[in-house]
């Protein structure tokens, strides 16, 4: 008789510590319990699907432009999603935008009407409304989602009005470096700082410190033209991602499980890495300013190291207000991954250590 009681309670505990979360792949996860914490307790074995497809990529041929070097990943099995991107959706009608009925810096409320999914990069720039915001994290909203609320970051600190004003999907992301720093979970008074730094060092005035000023910049969008007409060769059907250099130093790295998927995001992609010509080379390059380019070039093995750092990172699973599961990757990297259905949506990586050394 006590064992049987021992075994009832036990079966009643493991039971309502499984139901804090319903999901399902047409609907949102339901928080059956108040307040539930945000940090969630991680699977065995994190973000299964990142690692099965980085242990099949294949790493192709460079291309190169204006300093920067992209390497294209390549899978030779890639999955269709029929997932929809931000200004897919907008265009369609089938995603609306709009402020909370109480207007917040950092909150915006979206609903997706139509019966493909939509995905929302972490970095993508919403114009419009009081003011911009930037797309905290990847989110990916089911067909029918009903309203959802999404974290932003502020993109333009001196304007709030406009309210009416209807958001729309601008052609661009913002930095690596700002996209780094909203995988690290930067606070608002930080994104700020960076963005009035990218705005001074690429030179260009800005009356609302509006971040997406940037692209409008004349010396930006030659560097960003060029970009885009050197890389247009970097999508194919087996491409799911990328590994970007500036100089010896990675940028970040790419990934999707859907070639597709990539293939329509990245010219948005591409214009994220360009941009960052405009502004100077972080240290320790300076010191060889004198030397640019530097001798040689970036090869597959440093994109490798790179793919290997993310296999050994750490892995902590978030709330994600859209469906999937959301991972946060710390120690060895910076960065981002979304799964959804045994499948990676999308991943971003951003180095831990800035420098990869040159190749001798």
């Amino acid at each position: 008789m006590k064992n049987l009681i021992i075994l009832t309670v036990l079966a009643l505990t493991l039971g309502s510590a499984g139901a804090a979360y319903l999901e399902s792949g047409d609907s949102q996860r339901v928080p059956e319990l108040p307040n539930p914490p945000r940090i969630m307790p991680p699977p065995p074995d994190g973000a299964p699907a990142l690692k099965s497809l980085i242990r099949r990529l294949e790493i192709g041929r460079a291309y190169h432009q204006s300093g920067l070097t992209v390497f294209p990943l390549r899978l030779r099995r890639s999955q269709s999603s029929q997932v929809l991107t931000m200004g897919e959706a907008l265009r369609r009608g089938d995603l609306i935008i709009r402020e909370k009925r109480k207007a917040q810096v950092s909150r915006l409320q979206v609903r997706n009407q139509g019966a493909s999914p939509v995905f929302l990069m972490a970095g993508e720039i919403i114009l419009g409304g009081k003011q911009n915001r930037i797309v905290r994290s990847d989110v990916l909203l089911p067909g029918r989602s009903g309203v959802v609320e999404i974290d932003v970051y502020c993109g333009e600190q001196d304007r709030w009005q406009g309210g009416k004003v209807a958001f729309q999907s601008s052609t661009s992301l913002t930095s690596p470096s700002l996209r780094r720093m909203a995988a690290g979970s930067a606070s608002q008074d930080g994104i700020w700082r960076e963005i009035d730094t990218r705005l001074e060092q690429a030179e260009v005035k800005s009356s609302t410190r509006n971040y997406h000023e940037i692209y409008d910049d004349q010396k930006v969008q030659r560097h960003v033209e060029r970009c885009l007409e050197a890389f247009r060769k970097v999508p194919r059907s087996d491409t799911v991602g990328v590994a970007v250099f500036r100089g010896h130093r990675v940028l970040g790295v790419e990934l999707f499980s859907d070639d597709d998927l990539f293939a329509r995001l990245w010219p948005k992609i591409c214009r994220s890495y360009a941009a960052d010509l405009a502004t100077p080379m972080p240290e320790p390059y300076l010191r060889e300013k004198r030397r640019w380019p530097w001798p040689g070039q970036p090869g597959k093995s440093s994109v490798r190291r790179m793919l290997d750092n993310v296999l050994n990172a750490g892995f902590q699973r978030v709330a994600n207000p859209g469906v999937g599961t959301y991972w946060n990757l710390n120690r060895t990297v910076t960065g981002n991954a979304l799964e959804y259905d045994g499948s990676l949506v999308h991943a971003t990586v951003f180095p831990d250590v800035v420098r990869i050394q040159p190749l001798r």
